[in-house]
């Protein structure tokens, strides 16, 4: 069942390692922040709406991240609304960035709580950023023996 689903428009950046900087003095990249606090603003008014945010329970995360086509690629190639992106940033990274936005933004618990994350990255002739929904996970998997 979905529990909801918003956009976030802006230009995706991944969660990247964090730095070591001097002992117990951790840094990550500045790049992330803006994206995480765009992440974090839509998914507060999600929570806003919602009964039981903060979130805790197993849950689904599905991400369609959206960034621009470059501009070598032709009008033709783009004419079906998209084409995959297979270049840098990483989608993991892409989606722990999301998780971590989920969290600091009250919606989920912890993005430990996500026990099923699929993200994809797609080149678009429209909007950029990233479609959000989360989905509860309310049967369990069936693992073979």
């Amino acid at each position: 069942m979905t529990i909801c689903q918003f956009e976030v428009v802006g230009l995706p950046q991944p969660q990247g390692s964090k730095r070591l900087v001097r002992p117990g003095v951790m840094i990550e990249s500045a790049d992330v922040r803006p994206w995480r606090q765009a992440v974090a603003h839509e998914a507060r008014r999600a929570a806003a709406v919602l009964e039981d945010a903060p979130l805790d329970r197993p849950l689904c995360l599905t991400v369609q991240f959206r960034f621009p086509v470059p501009k070598v690629r032709r009008k033709a190639a783009i004419a079906d609304g998209g084409l995959w992106k297979t270049t840098a940033p990483d989608t993991d990274k892409l989606a722990r960035a999301v998780g971590d936005a989920l969290t600091d933004s009250g919606l989920i618990v912890d993005d430990s709580r996500l026990a099923l994350v699929l993200a994809s990255k797609i080149e678009v002739d429209s909007w950029t950023g990233a479609t959000i929904t989360l989905y509860d996970l309310d049967t369990p998997p069936v693992v073979a023996a």
